[in-house]
């Protein structure tokens, strides 16, 4: 059998078939959609009322809910329409390549069995007069159109005489309140929904716990027929399509899936598979996702491309080094050079280490785990030295004589080990950096973005002066577009950065509207500064874990935009913002770096009047401060950086500590106050090496003397001085 190449847009099908082959992060996307009967009756009511409390436990979970009152006029018709409607969007998901969808179909009504065994849905009990029906067998037909997986809740009498079997890929269950020729209790105490309720906030509040039981369909209807759940008749459970991988259906909160999948992506133990084919077309493509994604074991995570093609790009780059005619071979640095040799023999070594340390011994039970702790380890450290690795190419790379540049960023970007790598991004970013003002002007004033969820959504505004001239407002609108285009490029998770997907320039209200969106695991509404957070004290105050994580992240996110010659010109605390989970808990695991002040490439002189105002001014620096003010500089971005890593670690607002109630103090004193905090308070909250992080961002420490133009020294002291000595903790828990 010949062994093929996967061309990178078999590679991406591949890849998008199997987001969420995991268990751990099976579903990406779920809706759940609440069925009732419209009217006022007080069986309508009820019913309408306890699926409301159903949706709101689902919307614990993550879940998107809607609700859809049954017309008593054109039911069967409208009611087909809105299902259908479900069924084509959860279907379009899986086909377009953003992830499983799973559908939730829950109703509450009345309901009977024909005499030739159908399932009818009705308005109110039988033998209450004419009323509107819903023959619900004929829309059950059309749900095996879906690809998407389907869970039926079905509260009413006859609910098991709607299970039939299908056979389409996507699985679908049925769990119903009654067997056939039952009947269920109304809505109360003692209800079928009420008792699923309480399953699923009960799996909630033990969602913590190690040796907890998943929730999948089949658990939730053996908990169902437990003598604790109160049920007067028999709960029934149909698997009306078994799909592929043949699991039953999960039900876990979204944003604890995601946790997981990452956890799974750096931590566990990775297996190299090979597999050998006569041919690689969409077809094979196909066939391979269906094999790779049947019944996955649960601690397993998916995806074609591993640690091992990002090394072997690195490799090929590596060796490409010594050839003078590639861009890459002329750009770095003897300094940089040497670093990056390093860095790769760290790696080498590393493998050879734990090569000699896998001698062929008798495999007894105590020696497995032994070498699966030392695997773990070594994989540990190998994260850690590629890291090193990458960290040291983008560096030199960034800081090279090509990154000054257009021309050089784009031979940089025609090297081929470079475009497999993540620099690649981080040089289209530069590229935006480069491009003049000018070449903006004629834009649109609105982003091209179409492809985002308008329900998490967070806008940004940005006012300015009704005084300004025309030519000043142009400057302004400028780098607004230039903020914008760059905030939606691609671009890694580690400027921390939100995307943008349109803005707006809003003329009557004198102001600048940028809009972002917001991962689907948070609350768009719910958002807080860090200085937000700082006025709470102790009581929201986040574990000293946290907060060394979040020190590096920020420092990471400044660090990362000066690396494209970006200066973000207003780092404080109040720019550093969190968003509350879907727990309404604030997820310091994910803190981002916004309201850019008209940033600028380092290259161009700042805008805008001197504005005197004390709360910004205790971050800026001496030299940013009075109408002789100088422009912005990366060092000016490194101190204010320095104060918001002082207000962290002493978890106080930094204007107790620099300024000390005094609004009219000078300078030069305030200044002082801050280093003061620094090197007498700080060591006793955060140890020795974050307090020389932060004095050396105070001090100034990392400017050279002397410097090139790419600012390739400053670069360097910012990571040996301030990044090193804040990684140092980072992963304390």
């Amino acid at each position: 059998m010949a062994q093929e190449i996967v061309g990178a847009d078999l590679l991406k099908k591949l890849n998008s078939d199997l987001k969420g082959a995991s268990p751990t992060s099976y579903y990406k996307h779920v809706q759940a959609s609440l069925l009732s009967w419209d009217g006022d009756s007080v069986n309508s009511r009820k019913y309408h009322e306890e699926g409301l409390s159903l949706g709101n436990v689902f919307a614990k979970f993550g879940y998107e809910i809607d609700e859809f009152r049954i017309p008593l006029k054109g039911s069967q018709l409208l009611l087909e329409s809105h299902i259908l409607s479900k069924v084509a969007a959860a279907s379009a998901r899986r086909s377009e390549g953003t992830g499983k969808s799973l559908l939730i179909l829950h109703y509450g009504g009345h309901g009977f069995e024909t005499k030739d065994c159908r399932a009818v849905w009705a308005a109110e009990p039988i033998g209450d007069g004419e009323q509107p029906l819903v023959e619900w067998h004929i829309i059950q037909n059309h749900l095996e159109k879906s690809e998407a997986d389907i869970l039926l809740i079905l509260d009413c009498c006859f609910g098991a005489s709607a299970g039939r079997a299908g056979s389409r890929l996507g699985r679908i269950e049925l769990i119903s309140a009654t067997a056939k020729f039952e009947k269920t209790p109304p809505p109360g105490l003692y209800s079928f929904t009420n008792a699923v309720i309480n399953v699923l906030k009960q799996s909630l509040d033990n969602i913590s716990q190690t040796d907890r039981e998943d929730i999948t369909a089949e658990t939730l209807h053996r908990r169902l027929l437990r003598k604790e759940a109160n049920l007067p008749a028999t709960a029934s459970h149909v698997v009306l399509r078994a799909g592929i991988p043949n699991r039953s259906i999960r039900l876990y909160p979204l944003h604890l899936q995601q946790n997981i999948a990452q956890q799974l992506d750096t931590k566990g133990p990775l297996i190299k598979l090979l597999i050998k084919t006569s041919s690689l077309d969409h077809n094979k493509i196909d066939e391979l996702a269906i094999w790779l994604r049947s019944d996955i074991p649960s601690d397993v995570s998916l995806e074609v491309e591993s640690i091992t093609g990002i090394m072997g790009s690195l490799q090929s780059l590596i060796t490409s080094f010594p050839d003078t005619d590639k861009p890459v071979g002329r750009a770095l640095s003897e300094d940089s050079l040497s670093r990056i040799v390093t860095a790769w023999n760290n790696i080498c070594e590393l493998v050879v280490l734990y090569g000699h340390g896998r001698q062929q011994f008798p495999r007894t039970q105590s020696l497995l785990r032994v070498l699966e702790s030392q695997a773990r380890r070594f994989l540990s450290r190998l994260e850690e030295e590629e890291t090193d690795l990458l960290e040291s190419v983008e560096q030199g790379i960034l800081h090279s004589p090509y990154a000054e540049s257009q021309k050089g960023v784009d031979h940089l970007l025609e090297t081929p080990e470079i475009g497999a790598l993540p620099i690649a991004n981080q040089l289209r970013l530069l590229q935006l950096t480069l491009r003049p003002e000018e070449d903006n002007v004629d834009e649109p004033e609105h982003s091209t973005k179409s492809l985002h969820d308008e329900r998490h959504i967070w806008k940004e505004e940005k006012g300015y002066k009704q005084s300004l001239d025309q030519e000043e407002l142009m400057q302004i609108e400028q780098r607004v577009r230039r903020i914008a285009n760059l905030m939606e490029a691609t671009k890694s998770e580690k400027f921390h950065a939100l995307e943008c997907i349109r803005w707006s320039h809003d003329d009557k209200e004198h102001r600048f509207i940028l809009e972002f969106q917001v991962p689907p695991t948070h609350n768009p509404t719910r958002y807080w500064s860090l200085k937000g957070i700082l006025a709470e004290g102790t009581k929201k105050r986040p574990t000293l874990g946290q907060r060394f994580r979040l020190a590096y992240t920020i420092a990471e996110a400044v660090l990362h935009w000066h690396s494209v010659q970006w200066v973000h010109q207003s780092i404080t605390s109040h720019n550093i913002i969190f968003f509350e989970d879907l727990q309404s808990k604030i997820d310091f695991g994910n803190c981002f770096l916004q309201r850019f002040d008209y940033a600028r490439p380092k290259q161009e002189p700042s805008i805008g009047r001197h504005v005197d105002d004390i709360q910004y001014n205790v971050y800026r620096h001496p030299d940013r401060q009075g109408p002789c003010r100088q422009g912005h500089t990366k060092i000016h971005d490194i101190y204010s950086l320095g104060v918001v890593l002082l207000e962290i670690g002493l978890w106080e607002d930094v204007r107790i500590t620099g300024m000390k109630k005094d609004n009219d103090i000078m300078v030069d004193k305030m200044v002082r106050n801050l280093q003061y905090a620094a090197e007498k308070r700080l060591p006793h909250y955060m140890g020795e090496d974050y307090q020389e992080a932060v004095l050396a961002c105070l001090k100034s420490e990392c400017e050279p003397e002397i410097d090139d133009k790419a600012q390739s020294r400053l670069a360097e002291s910012f990571q040996r001085l301030v990044m090193d000595r804040l990684r140092k903790n980072r992963d304390l828990r």
